[in-house]
């Protein structure tokens, strides 16, 4: 009798590929793996190196020339700047990013982390908020410049940035470094008293108004900003970048979002910041000087986002900073990007 045996296949869709493995065991006849069988296996495993060679070759080229493009940018922007903006003016190498405290004088962020922090920034600006060579860009809290100096590569002529910071020192260097070769770059100080970072500014940011028309940017940047503002300042920035933004305008705002599952993280310990005090409207870290470092509940951004008609753009990119570990976004801060309605 003869015995018709063919193994069957099964798809995997993990990986949204074939994968021509048999379903189960070998067939057998008696006890014994048959021939027929055996030679059956063999050319189908055949056939599935075959099948998948090109796929994985293919997608070995795609990381490849992605890891490549990465590299040249990041070379091309370092080897144009970084000398110069890890020099202060009388020739002493400068702090690095997080050296800032409550009582010293913030020179730069200019360090490597800062740099890459801000060609990740854009990044996201590409990817979610569709950002193209000639849009003009607002970026708030510019610093040194990190993303400035990635966005000189990509915006042309026809596309315009603006950098707004309350530290003069890194105005005034990004301004003798970037805008000397970009004149579309510009950068200005914005007088605004903040407790850590500017005690003797002039205005507050509970008042302070942008120095732009209305309706003048295609995307506004503020990283890591409103980490460090009270609710009444945030509400006013969120004011402000709904009256600068074209109509249909997009902004991208970093943030430490209070939701339940950081909430369930920061009580179990898993979280480095703990947020422990309280205050109206918000948690901080330092009790003496809440600027430090401010978190928001997410009810609250998305009232005052929806206030100054800014509609969120889902999902909210929720970071690393309260332990996630499978955080979907490598950020380590909260990132939500909005259109102006």
């Amino acid at each position: 009798m003869t015995l018709a045996l063919r193994p069957m296949l099964r798809m995997s869709y993990a990986s949204n590929r074939p994968s021509l493995t048999p379903a189960c065991s070998a067939p057998t006849f008696l006890g014994r793996v048959t021939s027929g069988v055996r030679q059956s296996l063999v050319r189908i495993d055949k056939r599935r190196r075959k099948l998948l060679a090109p796929i994985r070759a293919r997608r070995q080229r795609q990381r490849q020339e992605q890891k490549q493009a990465l590299g040249r940018l990041i070379r091309r922007v370092v080897d144009r700047r970084l000398d110069h903006l890890l020099q202060a003016p009388n020739g002493a190498p400068l702090r690095g990013a997080g050296a800032v405290g409550p009582t010293t004088q913030p020179t730069l962020y200019a360090s490597p982390k800062a740099l890459n922090g801000g060609i990740r920034l854009v990044t996201h600006l590409r990817e979610w908020c569709d950002l193209r060579p000639d849009d003009d860009v607002l970026e708030i809290g510019c610093g040194g410049g990190g993303p400035a100096l990635a966005l000189t590569d990509y915006l042309n002529g026809d596309g315009r940035y603006e950098g707004l910071d309350i530290m003069t020192e890194p105005i005034q260097r990004a301004q003798a470094i970037i805008s000397k070769d970009h004149p579309n770059f510009r950068f200005q100080v914005a007088d605004v008293y903040n407790e850590n970072y500017n005690r003797h500014g002039k205005f507050q940011a509970s008042e302070y108004r942008f120095p732009f028309p209305d309706d003048t940017f295609d995307v506004v940047l503020l990283g890591s900003v409103f980490t460090h503002m009270r609710p009444a300042d945030v509400d006013r920035y969120l004011a402000e970048i709904g009256r600068v933004s074209k109509p249909g305008g997009r902004s991208l705002v970093t943030y430490f979002v209070l939701n339940s599952e950081a909430l369930g993280l920061i009580e179990s310990g898993a979280s480095a910041k703990k947020f422990t005090h309280r205050f109206d409207g918000f948690r901080a870290e330092d009790k003496d000087i809440p600027e430090c470092a401010i978190a928001y509940d997410e009810e609250w951004v998305r009232a005052r986002y929806a206030e100054h008609r800014l509609e969120i753009q889902e999902p909210v990119r929720y970071g690393r900073w309260c332990g996630r570990s499978r955080a979907i976004y490598p950020n380590r801060q909260d990132i939500v990007v909005a259109v102006k309605r």
